[in-house]
């Protein structure tokens, strides 16, 4: 937490915000002092209001030489949850069932019922199956195990393959069904999230077939929150891939723009929030350009932070060029391909000097529709694209000095609307 390096005493940092575009950054929450259940680290959570007390519910990193790895602890907070103070019941829970033999236990997520307090927890049932786990309270102190809530086989591989172990499940409602986003851990590594739409009965839920949250290699740890107005709001750490150009400045990791979430009988609707509207500064582009087959226009020559919408018929192909140089040798290339029914996002030339794990990635898109809309945000080294309001990708690109680029193509002679603004610097 104190520097670009990984280390295991992880914190709880604290930001506030009125708005979820503009934070303030107060002393962090929590911290470990090497000594407790958890003074080795404080992991992943949830904070719940409970009877008008603020209250962290996370994973706790105990001295691993003792055998405490993986627990749960809690702490409560003052009225303007300014400070915070460990309960001394901790660990709530000293570890997963012995007889499942997980391979990981950990990022408790927590709501409230009718019937009380409940919690999942992120494991496995041996190396066969990723799982959540669940538990039940009425207090937030004294726990007791419902069983598993929901596992799949590591050999299960029909519509996506969800590895051996999930971390941070979230189960937040969504209309009369849950949507579970299972972030996917496979050997230390770091995949994608998937989401799966199902019925929750009592603490056994049923979900649907599994799909990709995020369709970019950079959307991990998803954190998702309902908010005042009844919104569904999620968003995801996109960590670094391959470059020290922001080790050099003294950090690592950014977290996505803001996601509203919901649901129709077609699937998920994925959508930037509408706040992010208000960040929007000088206009680049704007209205309807006649683009001739194969020929690239210049859409901005300097926008590395800045968001563009691209809206075109159905049917005509697409290339967006972002973050490129004056030649296109260099950029984010993301392609619409009607007659493939899919949307490609290809970074392999967009960072000379990093070696990305992958570089190019695709989702299917709906290319039925009359129109499609491509909504692009920029903002130095990560790109986020959102399509139609169904499909999203989110990666990191680290471009060369003097990439700063847009430019569109179309496959025929077609009149596209473009439209590009700066974006205002978030604080």
């Amino acid at each position: 937490p104190d520097g670009v390096d990984w280390k295991a005493d992880i914190q709880w940092s604290h930001a506030v915000s009125s708005d979820l575009l503009h934070w303030e950054f107060i002393e962090a929450a929590l911290v470990p002092d090497g000594t407790g259940s958890d003074g080795f680290g404080c992991w992943s959570g949830s904070a719940v209001v409970d009877h008008g007390v603020p209250t962290l519910i996370y994973s706790a990193l105990g001295n691993p030489s003792d055998g405490h790895a993986q627990q749960v602890s809690i702490a409560r907070g003052s009225a303007d949850w300014r400070s915070w103070n460990r309960d001394p019941a901790n660990p709530v829970i000293s570890g997963p069932p012995p007889e499942l033999h997980a391979i990981g236990f950990r990022d408790p997520y927590v709501w409230a019922d009718d019937d009380g307090w409940h919690m999942i927890m992120g494991a496995s049932s041996g190396h066969e199956a990723a799982a959540i786990l669940g538990y039940s309270s009425a207090d937030l102190l004294d726990w007791a195990y419902d069983g598993v809530v929901y596992q799949r086989a590591v050999s299960e591989r029909s519509s996506l393959w969800t590895g051996p172990l999930w971390e941070c499940p979230q189960l937040p409602a969504l209309g009369q069904e849950r949507l579970l986003l299972a972030s996917v851990w496979h050997d230390d590594n770091f995949p994608y999230v998937a989401a799966m739409r199902g019925r929750l009965t009592g603490m056994r839920f049923e979900p649907g077939a599994p799909t990709r949250f995020d369709h970019g290699p950079d959307f991990y740890s998803a954190a998702a929150m309902t908010d005042s107005s009844g919104r569904l709001i999620v968003v995801g750490w996109s960590r670094e891939d391959g470059s020290t150009a922001t080790r050099a400045e003294g950090w690592t990791g950014v977290i996505s723009v803001p996601r509203h979430v919901d649901a129709d009988d077609v699937g998920l609707i994925i959508r930037p929030i509408a706040e992010l509207k208000q960040l929007r500064g000088d206009v680049i582009a704007s209205g309807n350009h006649r683009l001739a087959a194969g020929s690239p226009e210049v859409i901005a020559e300097d926008l590395i932070v800045g968001e563009v919408v691209v809206r075109a018929p159905g049917h005509v192909p697409l290339r967006l060029d972002v973050l490129a140089d004056d030649a296109r040798a260099h950029s984010v290339v993301i392609e619409y391909a009607p007659e493939r029914h899919e949307l490609i996002v290809d970074r392999t030339t967009a960072s000379p000097g990093a070696s990305p794990r992958e570089g190019r990635f695709t989702a299917p898109v709906d290319a039925d529709r009359d129109t499609v809309e491509i909504r692009v945000f920029l903002d130095k080294t990560i790109v986020e694209v959102f399509v139609n309001d169904r499909v999203a990708f989110t990666l990191r690109a680290y471009p060369a000095e003097g990439s700063t680029g847009v430019a569109l193509t179309a496959g025929v002679d077609s009149h596209v609307a473009v439209n590009a603004w700066t974006l205002e610097a978030v604080r």
